[in-house]
């Protein structure tokens, strides 16, 4: 049983499930804002820090079509925003409905140099009460799962490029207590799901991550909107998953010398 249980977590860091399902961590880097905007740059006068909303200490309101952008060069995302070759990203941000407009053009995006197209999850019309994803850079085909949120409310945000199913991305959200299509709070709706086959860009490497509205391809931004619990994830350097997998190799040698 113990050599089963160690092959099993090996397995694990070297590939990703292919049974669709949000990510959990752990995460590469992650933001709270508990304090300031932890290296975030607003794009206008609006963008800013807030010091508690929606039952939390600590967000980044980024109304309508502004947002705020962070910047992987010089960090450990650097050239790590991609789905090429092993490598593959999540990208999770909380957000706070703040009025009727919902979310409409409001969410996280993750953006190439240049256009700033790439993945996203915004804010649908606000008649539809829910959110859209699509990937502007490649696969672009905006598909819709409305109905899910509620306003006065926080909903959890995913894009998964590449980590359940490698050359394929979902992107979800997870409802609102008193949705509108009923669904239970905090469950997983998928704009696009793992059945919409929605591929991956083969070659391309992003560069910025984006909270708030002005999404290239999205929705025009409406959205009184708060962001909150910023997490990325990326694939580990080989080095490190041959240094686990020694290290998993010694202590299964430790187990059968015990026995």
């Amino acid at each position: 049983m113990k050599l089963v249980a160690l092959l099993t977590l090996l397995g694990l860091c070297v590939g990703a499930a292919y049974a669709q399902s949000p990510y959990g961590g752990p995460w590469t880097m992650e933001w709270n804002f508990d304090s300031d905007m932890e290296g975030w740059v607003g794009s206008g006068g609006s963008v800013g820090w807030v010091g508690s909303v929606g039952g939390r200490s600590g967000a980044i309101y980024a109304p309508e079509a502004q947002y705020a952008r962070f910047d992987t060069l010089g960090t450990i995302l650097q050239n790590k925003l991609t789905d090429v070759g092993s490598d593959w990203f999540v990208v999770q941000c909380d957000v706070y409905v703040g009025n009727d407009m919902f979310l409409q053009g409001s969410g996280i995006s993750v953006a190439r140099e240049g256009d700033y197209k790439g993945p996203w999850c915004t804010g649908t019309a606000a008649s539809n009460q829910g959110m859209a994803g699509n990937d502007k850079s490649w696969y672009n085909t905006t598909r819709n799962k409305s109905w899910g949120l509620a306003v006065g409310q926080w909903t959890t945000l995913q894009i998964d490029y590449g980590y359940s199913r490698p050359g394929y991305f979902t992107v979800g959200y997870t409802a609102c207590e008193g949705n509108a299509a009923g669904w239970t709070a905090g469950s997983w709706q998928w704009a696009i799901a793992d059945g919409h086959n929605a591929e991956t860009h083969p070659s391309q490497i992003f560069r910025w991550l984006q909270i708030g509205g002005g999404v290239s391809g999205a929705q025009t931004g409406l959205a009184q909107a708060y962001f909150d619990n910023v997490r990325v994830a990326v694939a580990p350097e080989p080095g490190s998953l041959f240094a686990l997998g020694t290290g998993l190799i010694g202590l299964l040698g430790g187990v059968r010398r015990k026995k």
